[in-house]
């Protein structure tokens, strides 16, 4: 039983390391001269004669004669495994739409301490910590030369802002290398790093659900459009029907962003024409669209005063309990309420999530009002912390002595009956509480 189960690993793992030859004898074969590893970035070298050309990465013990080595995006995760070659006084191309990122990327984390808090362009974080000597910047259209082989530039944004593709034929194939644009059978690697701004439909990148899901649609035809045999990828298998899996990539996307807008609760704030906006995008001009209808809306109760994005429940003792406090404003407003003596005091304030404009000033109300803070023990540290997390739209203010709930706990607040939920949707961190008078 050992012995067969010990076979069979070393079975599966020599397919894994000639995977590339395992194509040779069909019609998917590899051209004469491409070498194929997979790996955590895939490492292609094409030879030819004494010099060698990288695609994405690789060492010297691999590629010990590399003259050229291409990148087709600036993203850490990728960007190391060229590292070695560049250090080493290999020639690097990189699109010219990555070049910040590449070449000033110690400004990007100079600024990172502070502009972390408050974020609301959601961009990945996955930049590169040392800038990356690059030797040319390869523009649109652009045709690489190198030993006799002309390599084409196409731009392909979408996983990325500036990404490139590279086309190239060899042995009458035309080999399309695409970074991550695409993986496997119509796949993609996640949804998180395509988040972006919609400038035409007034969009922050904070509200920007899969932005550039509109730039990878168009992406994807370019590529379509060369007619390649092969996709290597950056990362992921060696793509055999690339019309096939571009076809599927495309149907499931607009698919996903149909089924997202159709329960978009932004269709509340935004509205009809800009959430179109916002589908066309992705969808194509005059795609059906359906968006969520208008929930019922009923006015709350008389014994909550709302202001901003905060909610005060006032006791018939007078005192009140505050939900929430984003801005000076709100204080401002239940120091008029005592004034006024419509509320005698707060006694305690209740937070339902980490986002800034319900907590920039939460310490500062506590301090205010001399009461404490409460909020479910699931995300209290964040509240308490923010400078140990990197979340959207989170505040630089901490609260001090957060009073930590438990999941359902119940407590008796004069004639109510308050109840804490840790409840995730809007944001992981989350909760909600339970008022009944």
């Amino acid at each position: 039983m050992n012995r067969r189960f010990t076979s069979s690993c070393m079975f599966i793992l020599s397919l894994v390391l000639v995977s590339s030859s395992s194509l040779a004898g069909s019609d998917d074969a590899l051209p004469n001269g491409l070498e194929f590893a997979p790996g955590a970035v895939n490492r292609v070298v094409i030879t030819r004669g004494a010099g060698q050309l990288v695609v994405y990465g690789a060492t010297k013990e691999h590629a010990p004669a590399a003259e050229l080595l291409l990148l087709t995006h600036g993203r850490r995760d990728v960007v190391w495994a060229a590292r070695s070659l560049a250090e080493s006084g290999v020639k690097i191309v990189a699109p010219t739409g990555e070049r910040y990122w590449l070449e000033q990327s110690q400004e990007f984390w100079d600024a990172f301490t502070t502009k972390r808090f408050h974020d609301y362009g959601q961009q990945s974080t996955k930049v590169v910590a040392q800038p990356l000597a690059v030797a040319q910047w390869a523009e649109e259209g652009e045709k690489i030369s190198w030993r006799g082989l002309s390599i084409r530039t196409i731009p392909t944004p979408g996983y990325t802002r500036g990404a490139a593709s590279y086309l190239v034929e060899l042995d009458g194939k035309t080999i399309a290398f695409t970074g991550d644009l695409i993986y496997g059978d119509g796949q993609i690697l996640d949804l998180y790093s395509f988040q972006d701004a919609i400038p035409e439909a007034n969009v922050r990148g904070y509200h920007g659900y899969g932005s550039r899901l509109a730039s990878l649609v168009t992406s994807l035809k370019k590529v379509a459009d060369a007619k390649p045999d092969l996709i290597v990828p950056a990362r992921g298998p060696i793509i055999c029907n690339p019309q096939a899996a571009i076809a599927k990539l495309t149907s499931r996307v607009q698919k996903l962003y149909h089924n997202y807008l159709s329960t978009n609760a932004l269709h509340w704030y935004f509205k009809e024409k800009r959430m179109r906006i916002c589908g066309e995008r992705v969808l194509g001009a005059g795609a059906k669209i359906d968006l969520m209808p208008y929930a019922n809306h009923q006015q709350t109760p008389n014994w909550v005063f709302e202001t901003s994005t905060s909610r005060l429940l006032i006791s018939d003792t007078g005192n009140g309990f505050l939900i929430d406090c984003g801005n000076q404003r709100v204080i401002d407003a239940v120091k008029d309420l005592i004034a006024k003596k419509l509320v005698s005091k707060v006694e305690g304030i209740f937070v339902t999530h980490y986002h800034d404009d319900h907590t920039d000033s939460v310490q500062a109300a506590a301090e205010e009002f001399g009461c404490p803070v409460y909020a479910t023990s699931e995300y209290a540290d964040i509240l308490e912390r923010p400078e140990a997390y990197h979340m959207p739209a989170m505040t630089s203010n901490a609260i001090r002595d957060v009073t930590s709930m438990r999941e359902r706990q119940t407590v008796k607040w004069h004639e109510f009956e308050l109840t804490y939920c840790f409840f995730p949707g809007q944001a992981y961190s989350h909760c909600a509480m339970l008022a009944k008078k």
